[in-house]
């Protein structure tokens, strides 16, 4: 069972293996032009057969060729139409399911016939169309010229890292909102300051605690009165507002000499915002880079 698949697509892994395969062009005469060694529907079938059984599912995805010899390829049998497939009702005697268009089996998992761009971040298109093509991280072409003619088990390859490279879509929408929530009392200022420190390590130092470090650094910005700090959520974490600054220089040379204080070494953020414009400076990596 794939259980990666939403659960109405689960099915297809309940007894067998899922595979997948497009671009097979049984008798289309226009593949030689495309490769001259296009093996012939009989040489196909037979790798496809070598792979696929009676319990098994083949997903097609689509420019079938004469689906004549669909009917020598056993299991459960899945089309989505391609560019060159006339109609469902053409290809209904020869597979269990059909689908027109581009399919999510799964939250990171998209099909489709034709490649679909714009989604790399949220999913995995496993598409056919692009003969003589190549995959990316994201983009897997099922062409069957592409992969050998030999279809693609889908478990497969989701435990060797398919989704690997992408987020979550539903994470990723939590993780705003939540990141929303936690940054809003930023709009109420200028520039914002964070800075974070590696609790354990402060704590194995023994010299002094978190506690002291957050007294030192809200006593050192707290003799500016532009500058005011916010309670932070997170114990290793202090953030500061800044209402107002006209000098922006001076303002960094004020955030630098806090950096090099007793707990330089403990730092791992020291971020910079402004505001208005959305800048984002990582003033640690900058410091650290140039050696301080």
């Amino acid at each position: 069972m794939i259980n990666t698949l939403y659960k109405t697509f689960q099915r297809w892994s309940e007894r067998g293996s899922v595979f997948i395969i497009s671009d097979t062009h049984f008798e289309d005469a226009d593949c030689k032009l495309m490769n001259p060694d296009w093996p012939s529907p009989e040489v196909q079938v037979k790798k496809i057969k070598e792979l696929v059984h009676r319990n098994d599912t083949l997903i097609h995805l689509g420019d079938v060729g004469n689906p004549e010899y669909i009917k020598q390829i056993p299991g459960y049998k899945v089309l989505l139409l391609g560019n060159h497939d006339q109609s469902v009702k053409k290809f209904e005697p020869y597979f269990d399911e059909i689908y027109s268009g581009p399919l999510f089996i799964a939250d990171r998992i998209l099909l489709s016939h034709e490649p679909v761009y714009g989604l790399e971040q949220w999913c995995v298109n496993i598409h056919g169309h692009v003969n003589n093509g190549e995959n990316t991280k994201t983009h897997i072409n099922l062409a069957s010229d592409v992969c050998g003619y030999t279809p693609v088990s889908l478990g497969k390859i989701i435990k060797e890292g398919l989704l690997s490279e992408t987020k979550d879509i539903h994470r990723v929408t939590v993780d705003d909102a939540i990141y929303r929530k936690k940054t809003a009392w930023m709009k109420e200022y200028v520039y914002t300051v964070t800075m974070s420190f590696d609790e354990k390590k402060i704590e194995e130092d023994g010299r002094f605690t978190m506690k002291d470090v957050d007294y030192s650094l809200t006593k050192y910005f707290g003799q500016y009165e532009e500058i005011e700090k916010h309670e932070s959520e997170s114990s290793n974490t202090l953030e500061f507002g800044v209402k107002k600054h006209d000098d922006f220089g001076a303002l960094r040379a004020c955030v630098m000499n806090a950096y090099c204080g007793d707990a330089k070494p403990y730092f791992t953020e020291l971020v910079f915002r402004h505001i208005d414009t959305g800048m984002y400076e990582d003033l640690l990596a900058g410091y650290r880079k140039a050696g301080m």
